[in-house]
C-alpha cells in the first residue's frame, strides 16, 4: 500500500489526535510514502496499518491506519498515534 503520489484526507478523530500527541504533517507523509513496515488491520480487511519509527519524537512509532478512498483519489486517515517503543521494536 506504499505510494510515492498520494493525497490524503484526516478523519476528524486523526485531526484531534495529531494536535493532542504533538503529531507532525511531515511524519505522517514520511510514513505514508515509505513505511517501516505495513500490515492489515486484523478486524477489517479493508484497513492497513503504516508503521514507521520517528527519531525527533523521542524514537516513538507513528502508527497510521489507513483506507483507500478510491473516490476521493487518495487515502484516509483514520486513527494516528505516536507510541513509544512496544513490540513493533522486534518486528523491524
Amino acid at each position: 500500500m506504499t505510494r510515492n503520489d498520494f493525497s490524503f484526507v484526516m478523519t476528524a478523530h486523526a485531526r484531534k489526535v495529531i494536535s493532542e500527541r504533538a503529531i507532525r504533517l511531515e511524519w505522517i507523509e514520511r510514513v505514508l510514502s515509505r513505511p517501516e513496515r505495513t500490515e492489515e488491520d486484523q478486524e477489517d480487511p479493508e484497513l492497513h496499518h503504516a508503521l514507521g519509527r520517528i527519531p525527533e519524537h523521542g524514537g516513538r512509532y507513528c502508527v497510521l491506519c489507513i483506507t483507500e478512498w478510491p473516490h476521493l483519489g487518495g487515502l484516509l486517515l483514520s486513527i494516528l498515534t505516536a507510541r513509544k517503543r512496544t513490540n513493533y521494536e522486534s518486528a523491524f
